[in-house]
């Protein structure tokens, strides 16, 4: 998430160009030199890590260094050709790239999926195992907490404006159309009003 590393690689890397504050630079320097890499491996921090603190950085890095453990240990116990990584599950991403310390509990339906997050969870912040609890309610967890009924509204090709108004979209092979209907806003003297207002 914050730091890409680099094994076999003489550079030391460095901080993303894209971070131009000098105090961040300097204060990001110190922490990359922190992390004691191993000869022979670079670590670049990345923009998304730029107001993270020392410990989410380093746990970071600590993750991809296991990582890159696994695959070098697979690498080299493998006979070609061997699968020696493979892009984390939607769960295991949801985890490794949504997870921060103010949320309270992941809530995971089913079983295999309970599992592969309390694992992963383990490995990416064994303290933070805890969090990771198992949904078994009967109501499933996306009508429980109104995904579903969201994503259902999301996917509606009408939405209603707060004027009154509404639009309504339609995707075809050649384009996506809007239609903005003025609706029940019809309360402006004129149509030029009643147009304005309404796109407003």
């Amino acid at each position: 998430r914050y730091s890409v590393l680099m094994p076999n690689t003489a550079r030391g890397g460095g901080i993303s160009r894209k971070i131009t504050n000098a105090q961040d630079r300097k204060r990001l320097k110190e922490v990359v030199a922190d992390l004691e890499v191993p000869q022979g491996m670079g670590v670049i921090l990345r923009t998304a890590g730029e107001s993270r603190t020392k410990a989410e950085i380093k746990r970071d890095y600590e993750y991809l260094m296991r990582l890159w453990e696994n695959v070098r240990n697979l690498t080299l116990q493998s006979t070609a050709p061997a699968l020696v990584y493979e892009e984390g599950s939607l769960i295991k991403r949801s985890v490794r790239d949504l997870y921060n310390k103010d949320i309270d509990e992941i809530l995971v339906s089913g079983e295999d999926g309970y599992r592969e997050a309390k694992d992963f969870m383990r490995m990416l912040m064994p303290s933070h195992a805890k969090v990771v609890q198992p949904y078994r309610d009967t109501t499933p967890i996306f009508v429980r907490n109104g995904i579903e009924a969201q994503l259902d509204r999301m996917l509606q090709p009408q939405v209603t404006l707060k004027s009154g108004g509404y639009i309504i979209i339609n995707q075809t092979e050649a384009l996506v159309s809007i239609d903005v209907n003025s609706g029940r806003s019809t309360k402006e003297h004129s149509i030029e009003d009643t147009a304005l207002h309404t796109n407003l």
